[in-house]
């Protein structure tokens, strides 16, 4: 959501697709939870709320590609509907908390990416390894960035999203509750590397 929003920001038409039964960004981004397209929840930025395990969901997708500059997924966790979506993607950022359980979920991550690969009829692209709700001294973000490095062929980004540093700051937009704490610095970041990278 944050990175939608700043994407939307730097002129990109961007929509943002959230599946997902409980509604997190339409309740964030103050959307009336119910499924379609939801145009302008921010200036630039339309969110697509499907739900489920639908078939047609890359479909869907490949049709908002054609209306907009950026179109940005948050994959599911279900394989199968992963795989659907991340087949018809062009650029996948992975997402890893800290501790030794994030390079598991890391590798199985990494192994939908190479399945999908492995199928030839997609050119899918991981644009890197972003560490999330790194302590607040990053010691535990250090320990991960030589950990992943040594086990996973994925540039790691040379910074990180840390945990809130207030509470409340966790379920808004950290670009807009708190524009100049450290999480919104980490976004905007992430924002300049994939917009630069032609995202």
């Amino acid at each position: 959501m944050n990175l939608a929003v700043l994407a939307a920001r730097a002129g990109q038409q961007t929509a943002l697709v959230h599946i997902d039964e409980g509604w997190p960004a339409a309740k964030t981004l103050g959307a009336a939870p119910a499924e379609g397209l939801v145009r302008d929840v921010r200036p630039g930025l339309d969110l697509a709320m499907w739900a489920g395990d639908e078939k047609d969901l890359p479909d869907r997708c490949r049709s908002l590609a054609a209306q907009v500059d950026l179109v940005l997924i948050d994959v599911p966790a279900a394989p199968e509907v992963a795989k659907g979506l991340l087949g018809c993607a062009d650029e996948v950022i992975l997402l890893a908390g800290a501790g030794k359980e994030a390079l598991r979920g890391l590798a199985e991550d990494l192994g939908l990416v190479t399945d999908v690969l492995a199928d030839g009829q997609s050119s899918l692209e991981v644009a890197g390894l972003l560490m999330t709700l790194a302590d607040r001294k990053l010691t535990s973000f250090e320990r991960f960035l030589v950990q992943a490095e040594r086990a996973f062929p994925v540039d790691v980004f040379p910074y990180c999203v840390p945990r809130a540093d207030h509470r409340g700051e966790e379920g808004g937009l950290a670009v807009e509750s708190a524009a100049t704490g450290r999480r919104a610095r980490a976004y905007v970041e992430l924002a300049m590397e994939v917009l630069n990278n032609g995202g």
